[in-house]
């Protein structure tokens, strides 16, 4: 038989663990609702301004002094890989399911550059500190300019995003996007005529795509995150309270046995005394 004791210890250890869980739902809870509320026309504006950036890079191709050097001219160059990981754990196999699919497309990619948000990504290459993950805004704005800066100055070709997508509150799924380059129809003659400096125009409407698309991208992922996270500490909560239960009757049948066995030994002393 075990310690009572020992079987105490434990007790206080698991409803401590219960405590500290149900804290930590609570708070990913509150969080969750926050994200719902908000960027939820992020998605939409991405698609509104990537089509316009279609329409003016058909005028562009049909210039006849556009500059071969423009980054909607390039043909070939090296991949940039933005991986959206986690900073913090207890939420199942969320960060783990992130860390596999960017090892799988490292491996397709072996010279892309790899730019890595949050401290779980570590494993991959050291990750970019963000100050504040759920100022959604500031966050946007920081991968934007990333990736703005990668596409003008170091002439990147392709840009992939490895984020999670949110499927339902129990299912969050990796997911491999490519954003760039901005794929169009050839074969359709509209195209819309901008006046002024085409190549500012193009600049300016793929910062806002940029932009735009993080945004809708960002939000998605920490709802997914915060929605794996309650999972995890409700699945948690309720695996600890079964070892409560376990662990009281436990207790109770040890307990029982010592008031048996002392029971048992004043009886036998006074059978003795006789």
């Amino acid at each position: 038989m075990e310690n009572l004791r020992i079987i105490k210890n434990r007790l206080r250890t698991i409803d401590t663990i219960i405590k500290a869980t149900n804290a930590m739902k609570m708070v990913s809870t509150v969080k969750l609702a926050r994200i719902n509320n908000k960027n939820k026309f992020s998605n939409t504006c991405s698609n509104i301004l990537s089509n316009m950036l279609k329409k003016v890079l058909k005028e562009a191709i049909f210039l006849k002094d556009c500059d071969p050097n423009a980054w909607f001219m390039r043909k070939s160059g090296e991949a940039l890989i933005i991986v959206l990981a986690t900073d913090q754990g207890f939420c199942g196999s969320f960060a783990q399911n992130i860390i596999n699919l960017a090892n799988d497309a490292i491996r397709k990619n072996p010279n892309a550059y790899i730019e890595t948000f949050g401290k779980k990504a570590d494993s991959i290459k050291l990750h970019r500190n963000i100050i504040n993950k759920f100022n959604i805004k500031d966050f946007a704005k920081s991968i934007a300019d990333l990736v703005f800066d990668y596409i003008l100055n170091k002439e990147v070709y392709e840009v992939f995003v490895i984020s999670e997508e949110f499927k339902n509150v129990l299912v969050q799924k990796a997911k491999y996007s490519q954003i760039f380059p901005i794929e169009f129809d050839n074969e359709s003659d509209e195209y819309t005529k901008i006046e002024g400096n085409i190549y500012n125009t193009l600049n300016d409407l793929l910062y806002e795509y940029l932009l735009k698309f993080f945004t809708g991208c960002i939000t998605e992922h920490l709802f997914s995150e915060l929605s794996a996270r309650v999972m995890a500490m409700d699945n948690s909560v309720k695996n600890a309270r079964n070892m409560l239960d376990e662990l009281n009757v436990l207790y109770n049948r040890v307990r029982q046995a010592k008031i048996t066995q002392e029971l048992a030994e004043i009886v036998s002393s006074i059978e003795c005394a006789r």
